[in-house]
C-alpha cells in the first residue's frame, strides 16, 4: 500500500486540494470551485468534477485521506478517563524508576484532579465544577482501577461536598 505522501505527490496541487475539500464534506462542485478549477456552466462543472473525482490518482489520495481521518477519530474515541489515568500511572512509574520526584508529584497532582481530590483546598470555580463532573460511581471505578493498577491501597481522601 502506498503511503499518503506518495499518493499526495501523485496528484497535482489542484487535485490535492480537491480531494482535501471532499474530505471536509464539500460537494464535488464546490470542491471543484475551491480548488481553482473553472467551467463554462454548472453542467460542465458537475461533469468535470465527477471526472476529476474518478481519476485513479485523485481517488487513491482521497481514500488514503479518508483512512487517515478515520484512524484519527478512532484514536480520539479511545481516550477515556480510564486510559488517561492509566497513562498517568505509567508516567508516574517511569518517574519513580528514574527518581524524579518533581515528575512524580506532577503525575499525582493530575491523578488527584481527575479523581476530584483536594478541590476543596482551592476555592476555584473551575476546579469545583470539575469535581462535580465526576460522579461518585465513576470516582469509585477510577479509585478501584488505580488500586488494581498500582497494587497498593489508594490513599483515602475526604472530599467535601460544596453545596450552599
Amino acid at each position: 500500500m502506498e503511503t499518503l505522501e506518495k499518493l499526495r505527490e501523485a496528484c497535482e496541487p489542484q487535485q490535492q486540494l480537491f480531494a482535501q475539500c471532499l474530505i471536509l464534506g464539500m460537494t464535488q462542485g464546490k470542491a471543484y470551485d475551491k480548488s481553482g478549477y473553472t467551467a463554462n456552466n454548472d453542467n460542465n462543472k458537475r461533469s468535470n468534477a465527477s471526472e476529476l473525482a474518478a481519476k485513479p490518482n485523485v481517488r487513491a489520495y482521497f481514500n488514503a485521506l479518508k483512512v487517515e481521518r478515520e484512524a484519527k477519530v478512532l484514536r480520539v474515541e479511545r481516550i477515556t478517563r480510564e486510559s488517561q489515568l492509566s497513562m498517568l500511572l505509567d508516567a508516574h512509574d517511569i518517574a519513580k524508576e528514574k527518581r524524579k520526584a518533581s515528575s512524580m508529584a506532577v503525575c499525582l497532582r493530575e491523578m488527584n484532579a481527575m479523581l476530584g481530590y483536594h478541590t476543596e483546598l482551592a476555592p476555584n470555580a473551575a476546579k469545583e465544577a470539575l469535581r462535580r463532573l465526576i460522579s461518585d460511581e465513576e470516582r469509585r471505578l477510577l479509585e478501584a482501577f488505580a488500586r488494581e493498577r498500582t497494587g497498593r491501597k489508594a490513599i483515602e481522601c475526604e472530599v467535601h461536598d460544596v453545596q450552599g
